[in-house]
């Protein structure tokens, strides 16, 4: 069975239904519900295929929803001939790596490979131009506030567009943006770019992550977001490498010359792309965009969560490098070679067990070694502590994203996935973004382990404000 197929179910119980076990071929699978259930007969979409079963609600001894028995039972048989039509395995999982999934990776990783190749050199290119140091500071600072509070606004747009045509319409921008960094030598023509660019980026990730969702089995989502992150990763490690060889061996305007035809290639993917349409009540219009809400208060509640881990996050990026170099550890990137080899190897294997496990179970210790990293970071830049550090931060860092997203996307209508991804890009980048600035100014005036000490205390904080709105949610999420 395809997902998406109901059953009508009767709940003789009271209270909140937040999850239902069951049993299929033997084999314990978990199915979330994220609506609210009450006593009555409810139709019921599921996310996996399931022939006949009888759905337990916690057994004696497991955690229950207020005002519901323990061994309570509700039943409810499913069409078994869609479920044999569909090619769907015992488990109930659908083939992850399919074409499109890797040319979507493909895409995301020239995505990143093209934006991370300007914002290192985009700098030496302000210096060049007589700029200083705060306006060189200020592209990115521009860019990276733009981009996180447009992002809810793009995916909002993106649900309702279609995301082939915000991939194809960002993908141009690039290529234009890129155009006028080529001539520009004027820094009131080169900042206020920023802003544009970083609009249009987080528009590009909004609908790059809304169609990579449409395609990944919903029963793998987390498994499916950490590999599609690797790409991204991937991308970020070679190319501000190779940006700034490029820049230093040929010039600016080779540099821009190659992000147009990055560009480019993005415009050519799009293009092929098709994308899944979605039954919105208007359709692909704009009627009715600013009273429906582009903004989805609930993702954004929980997605704080992410702005308080984020924050170090902002920190480490910015100035771990000078940490080591101050510190006498060589070589300076050492910290950032291994975290990206930990988030490489972590993010498909703790996906995959949170999806089977749940995806909370890997959330909640995700956010813990992002606090332990961060402590252990504040106490010596030494080698080994750099290293250790390192591991245990992209393996929290690494695995909470994807695991977090995956939980989101599981309570949201398909038809706004843009929008929630939107919700959390705002949070999530805004913690950077934060974090990059306040850490400098903890840094200038208190000292490295007292800046990387504040910001272990707020991923610290990370965990109980995300069972506070959880529990503030309920029955909304």
């Amino acid at each position: 069975m395809n997902a998406g197929s109901a059953c009508c179910v009767k709940f003789d119980g009271g209270g909140s239904l937040a999850q239902l076990d069951f049993y299929f071929h033997k084999k314990h699978r978990t199915l979330g519900i994220p609506s609210r259930l009450r006593k009555g007969s409810h139709d019921i979409t599921t996310r996996g295929p399931v022939v006949t079963c009888q759905f337990f609600i916690w057994r004696d001894g497991a955690k229950q929803p207020p005002g519901l028995e323990a061994g309570a039972f509700i039943m409810g048989t499913l069409d078994s001939d869609r479920a044999a039509k569909s090619g769907e395995n015992d488990l109930g999982d659908k083939a992850l790596f399919t074409p499109k999934f890797f040319l979507l990776s493909f895409f995301s990783f020239v995505t990143f490979y093209t934006a991370f190749q300007l914002y290192p050199t985009m700098p030496f290119r302000i210096l060049a131009l007589q700029g200083s140091e705060g306006q060189a500071g200020l592209f990115l600072g521009l860019l990276t506030f733009a981009s996180a509070w447009s992002a809810p606004f793009g995916g909002a747009i993106t649900d309702r567009l279609g995301q082939r045509h915000i991939l194809m319409t960002s993908s141009t921008v690039f290529f234009l943006c890129s155009f006028i960094f080529f001539y520009a030598r004027s820094l009131w023509i080169i900042l206020p770019l920023a802003v544009v660019f970083g609009v249009f980026w987080s528009a590009l990730l909004a609908a790059s992550f809304a169609l990579m969702t449409d395609i990944i089995p919903a029963e793998r989502r987390a498994e499916g977001i950490g590999y599609w992150g690797v790409a991204g990763i991937f991308a970020i490690v070679v190319s501000p490498l190779s940006g700034l060889e490029i820049y230093n061996a040929y010039g600016w305007h080779w540099l821009c010359g190659g992000v147009a035809f990055l560009s480019l290639v993005l415009l050519t993917i799009a293009f092929i792309l098709k994308d899944k349409p979605h039954a919105h009540p208007s359709g692909r219009t704009l009627r009715g965009f600013f009273s429906e809400g582009f903004f989805e208060r609930r993702v954004f509640v929980i997605s704080i969560s992410l702005f308080l881990y984020s924050f170090g996050y902002g920190g480490v990026t910015s100035f771990v490098a000078l940490y080591a170099r101050d510190s006498g550890t060589h070589p300076i990137g050492l910290f950032f070679l291994v975290f990206a080899g930990t988030m490489v190897l972590a993010r498909p294997a703790t996906g995959r067990v949170a999806d089977r496990l749940g995806r909370r179970r890997i959330f909640l210790p995700s956010l813990a070694l992002i606090g332990m990293a961060l402590i252990l970071l504040s106490i010596s830049g030494s080698f080994w502590n750099l290293v250790a550090s390192a591991v245990i931060y992209g393996l929290g860092f690494g695995s909470a994203y994807p695991v977090f997203a995956a939980m989101v996307l599981d309570r949201i209508d398909s038809h706004r996935h843009g929008a929630a991804y939107g919700s959390i890009l705002l949070a999530f980048d805004t913690g950077i973004g934060s974090g990059s600035i306040l850490t400098g100014i903890f840094i200038q005036h208190f000292g490295y382990h007292m800046a990387f000490g504040v910001t272990a205390g707020v991923a610290m904080f990370a965990i109980p404000y995300y069972l506070m709105a959880e529990r503030k949610l309920q029955g909304q999420w």
